[in-house]
């Protein structure tokens, strides 16, 4: 993969399709594009007021997981019942 320019990121999933996010802030908005293969297929423009509501979303989202799986670790210091 060749490096984007500044002020670009690209996300792909396991199905090959991408995401990508150009900041446009000359025009007030981020671009959030859909990618097959080399093919644009849509795209959305999220204006800046709102970007800040989508990170929230998302660092939330990140938050709940990292705890859910924190709680799916077993506690290391759980008495365990003996064996043998």
């Amino acid at each position: 993969m060749h490096q984007l320019p500044a002020g670009r990121a690209l996300f792909v999933d396991e199905r090959g399709t991408g995401l990508r996010a150009t900041w446009h802030a000359e025009r007030g908005f981020v671009n959030l594009s859909v990618w097959r293969d080399d093919r644009c297929v849509e795209t959305f423009h999220l204006p800046v007021a709102e970007v800040g509501r989508l990170a929230t979303f998302l660092v939330g989202g990140l938050a709940d997981a990292v705890v859910q799986a924190a709680e799916a670790v077993e506690d290391p210091t759980e008495e365990r019942p003996a064996t043998g």
